[in-house]
């Protein structure tokens, strides 16, 4: 069924915050939801009133806080813009969990040196060179037809039992399995 909705197109940005300070990310998340604006969508914000800087400086949390705090943020969304410019252990988390959990369009922010990392290709359905460059296939792509579909039940339950009988075959545990891309590096 599908059902068009009446507000703006909402963009979850996952980012690397590792090695940032406070301020600086504030500024970051401000200039980015200002050019999300400028396209007429809407920014979901996860940083700008849920993280606070006595809580960012102490630093007690592991990724997997971040994810969890950010889960239903991206659930929210349209789609997911990835930079994976720089390291992040959130931000890979983030686009596992929005491809896998959500089924959502993912449009990395990747150089081009990364850009042939299976893992990467895998999880990710656009490569672009900035946020900006993302926004305007975003853009294009979803223009005038934002539409969200929702699968129901009925129809999932009569494919439940192949799909699981796919998601248990040994192929599919090596779309998992990290090992075999280095072995098939090797080779």
């Amino acid at each position: 069924m599908y059902h068009i909705k009446k507000d703006r197109l909402k963009i979850f940005i996952s980012m690397p915050f590792t090695g940032k300070k406070y301020h600086d990310l504030v500024q970051e998340r401000v200039d980015l939801s200002k050019l999300v604006n400028s396209f007429g969508f809407q920014l979901v914000e996860q940083f700008i009133g849920y993280q606070f800087e006595e809580d960012f400086m102490d630093k007690s949390h592991d990724p997997s806080f971040i994810v969890g705090k950010d889960k239903n943020w991206m659930k929210e969304s349209d789609v997911v813009i990835a930079d994976l410019t720089s390291h992040s252990i959130g931000a890979y988390q983030e686009i596992v969990l929005a491809k896998e959990l959500f089924d959502k369009k993912v449009y990395a922010i990747v150089p081009p040196e990364k850009r042939i990392h299976y893992w990467i290709r895998f999880y990710t359905d656009f490569f672009f060179d900035s946020v900006e460059d993302a926004l305007k296939q975003i853009k294009k792509d979803f223009d005038n037809k934002h539409k969200n579909t929702t699968v129901k039940r009925h129809q999932y339950d009569p494919i439940a039992v192949e799909y699981k009988r796919v998601e248990d075959t040994d192929v599919q545990q090596c779309v998992y399995d990290f090992e075999l891309e280095s072995l098939l590096q090797k080779y």
